[in-house]
């Protein structure tokens, strides 16, 4: 499980965690490719927070407990869909 920001139209993407608890892995995906993985990212603890930045033009960012992507294995160029759930 995790959060997935999708956007219309693929543009640079920053992103930060201000108020997240924990440990996040971050994927900027394209097309519903991975494109780049963010590994374990850390918290937040105090202003300002640090910011990234996708490396590319990405229509969608999918925040993951850390740790998850290396896991599940989970590398640039793979496919990657999305089940909602109200």
């Amino acid at each position: 499980q995790g959060m997935l920001f999708g956007f219309g139209q693929p543009f640079p993407v920053t992103m930060w965690m201000k108020g997240c608890l924990m440990p996040l892995d971050m994927l900027f995906v394209k097309q519903q490719r991975i494109q780049a993985i963010l590994h374990n990212l850390p918290p937040c603890q105090g202003e300002p927070c640090p910011y990234y930045h996708s490396q590319e033009p990405v229509d969608g960012v999918l925040e993951l407990p850390g740790g998850t992507a290396k896991r599940l294995n989970l590398k640039p160029g793979q496919m990657v869909s999305a089940n909602t759930h109200s």
